[in-house]
């Protein structure tokens, strides 16, 4: 009878390490943040650059991405490109164009002028700008 309750306090022991283990390797969960800069005026000539990201348990980013949209006349979006990425930051150019003269169905008469600015993502959540 006594090797049989030290084998289940062997065997509760041993299971209880299991579970703990398990439950330090299983991620809690992420988060997703969400910030955006912008150019212009709205609908006149405004250009929105929205950036998320997400950060998971293990305070790391995972993933990030970008999107434009436009309004107005004579705004264009340039697109964004992740330049650098790593668990602690990722860091975006989004870049802006805009026209002065005329656009008549993507024909341009005049100049564009663009504007690249840098968006860095932390895995805090927060952001920062570097203007063009």
């Amino acid at each position: 009878m006594k090797n049989n309750n030290r084998f289940c306090k062997a065997l509760s022991v041993m299971l209880a390490m299991v579970t703990m283990i398990s439950a330090m390797a299983i991620p809690v969960g992420a988060t997703e943040y969400e910030t955006y800069i912008s150019r212009g005026i709205k609908n006149v000539s405004y250009c929105k650059t929205t950036f998320t990201w997400t950060v998971n348990s293990r305070i790391s980013i995972t993933d990030s991405s970008a999107y434009q949209i436009t309004s107005g006349i004579n705004i264009d979006k340039g697109g964004t490109y992740r330049r650098y990425a790593n668990g602690l930051e990722h860091e975006w150019a989004a870049v802006t164009e805009s026209i002065l003269g005329l656009s008549i169905k993507g024909i341009v008469f005049g100049i564009t002028v663009s504007y690249e600015d840098i968006v860095e993502l932390y895995n805090s959540g927060g952001a920062s700008v570097e203007w063009d």
